[in-house]
């Protein structure tokens, strides 16, 4: 049901993804899986945040966010540290922004989630420009332009990757398929 959520809400069918995610909620919760109750509760706040519900959001994420810390699971803790960061700093209240940002940083600097760490840059070099601490700023815009680069470069040797396994089980296959009609 989570996926199927997640489905609809890339839609922009958000009433139908909400569904989705309290029903995930609701039977993880009565299994008992606290990880996927974490995973269901930061799903439910992706729902209220794109509704542009921020409250509502903020408050499942928080509870997701406990889950996770109590799991010792850091790619949730970052995600969410790194969710709440950008509510907040919509709402622009950028001292809890900062503090969720350089959570969500410190998470994947030490843990080299690339794709956070990536995003938590980004939202740190803005709101250290906006404080006005422009050396801040600037490592952080640093930081930001390595990790894309880096996401993309990973992108495209798995795109080389998969391309270069494609040829060869074509040529295979042509191969084999030329040997079976010769062979008839």
């Amino acid at each position: 049901l989570t996926g199927i959520g997640q489905l609809y809400l890339k839609d922009g069918m958000l009433d139908s993804a909400m569904i989705c995610q309290f029903e995930s909620y609701n039977i993880s919760k009565d299994q008992g899986n606290k990880n996927r109750i974490a995973y269901s509760l930061k799903h439910i706040g992706e729902v209220y945040a794109a509704k542009n519900q921020s409250d509502s959001a903020i408050f499942y994420f928080k509870k997701s966010l406990v889950l996770f810390e109590e799991l010792d699971m850091n790619i949730g803790i970052g995600d969410v540290s790194l969710s709440l960061a950008e509510i907040f700093e919509k709402q622009e209240n950028f001292n809890k922004s900062m503090i969720y940002a350089t959570k969500a940083y410190k998470i994947a600097n030490t843990r080299g989630f690339v794709d956070f760490k990536r995003d938590a840059s980004l939202l740190l070099y803005k709101l250290y420009k906006k404080k006005g601490n422009y050396i801040a700023a600037l490592k952080m815009h640093e930081n930001y332009i390595l990790m894309k680069d880096s996401v993309t470069r990973e992108a495209n040797q798995k795109a080389i990757i998969k391309q270069d396994l494609q040829y060869k089980y074509d040529k295979k296959r042509s191969e084999e398929l030329t040997s079976e009609l010769q062979s008839h």
